[in-house]
């Protein structure tokens, strides 16, 4: 039997995405989704809907260390231009 496979790229229009597409035989699937192809079009991410994942300290309670404070802009005494 013979397995459509898909992969990002400009090629088809597969339900609202540009893929490409092959079709292998079952004893070749294997071989093909280690090369970065896929067995449906769902599983497919663009890299430009793709976000960081930033993970975030978990806050210490009580005397944890205070956040360091923003810098803030810099104050410049001038003298008064008052005639």
């Amino acid at each position: 039997m013979n397995v459509m496979l898909y992969k990002e790229g400009k090629g088809t229009q597969v339900w609202g995405k540009q893929l490409k597409t092959v079709i292998v035989d079952d004893s070749n699937v294997e071989s093909y989704v280690s090369e970065g192809w896929h067995k449906h079009p769902d599983d497919i991410v663009a890299e430009k809907d793709l976000k960081p994942v930033v993970k975030k300290e978990p806050k210490k309670k009580g005397g944890g260390e205070e956040p360091p404070e923003e810098p803030q802009d810099e104050v410049i005494d001038e003298p008064d231009n008052e005639s």
